[in-house]
């Protein structure tokens, strides 16, 4: 733009081809206007099979895709009647596969779950979590004020409780139902 290549046709079509090969793909509105787009070509494998991962780029990409759950299900495998779990997970697109097997090797815990469009990293195990996951939070704090910061607290707070075996009373359950309620 700085070289106003950007008042040109061919610049622009360029710019909208490159557009196009992003995310989803070209637009509806895109393809109308632009019927002949020649997007370029994806690739499927655009990660080496392992790689060091930063982890202040992982903190980053935790911060826009990451997701710090509290799970109440109804379950007869617990006197109470209900299971509480912990979950953290990261999702990403179906192409960025590689990418999420090295949250495998970077946070030493975890699963890979697969559909068509998307691939999810998960930790659910609570020894896991409180071995790697909230370690790296202590040292990597989230920078965002939003719900993510306080899901975060949420999720570490229940945490401690289960650690502590509390989420196996009535009490500790209506602890923690309230802990996910509080904004």
């Amino acid at each position: 733009m700085y070289k106003k290549e950007h008042l040109y046709l061919e610049w622009l079509k360029t710019v909208i081809n490159l557009k196009s090969s992003m995310n989803k793909g070209p637009t509806p509105v895109l393809l109308k206007y632009f019927p002949n787009l020649k997007p370029f070509e994806k690739s499927q494998n655009i990660y080496p099979e392992y790689f060091e991962l930063d982890c202040n780029w992982v903190l980053g990409c935790i911060e826009g895709e990451g997701c710090f759950s509290v799970l109440i299900k109804k379950s007869t495998l617990y006197n109470i009647g209900y299971q509480v779990q912990l979950n953290f997970s990261i999702v990403q697109h179906s192409r960025d596969i590689l990418l999420m097997k090295n949250f495998i090797n970077f946070f030493n815990c975890g699963n890979i779950y697969e559909n068509s469009k998307h691939v999810t990293f998960i930790v659910t195990k609570l020894s896991k979590i409180e071995e790697n996951i909230l370690p790296f939070f202590e040292k990597y704090n989230l920078q965002g004020q939003g719900n993510k910061l306080l899901d975060y607290v949420k999720f570490k707070k229940v945490g401690q409780l289960m650690k502590n075996k509390v989420h196996l009373t009535s009490e500790g359950l209506e602890q923690i139902k309230q802990i996910k309620e509080d904004s």
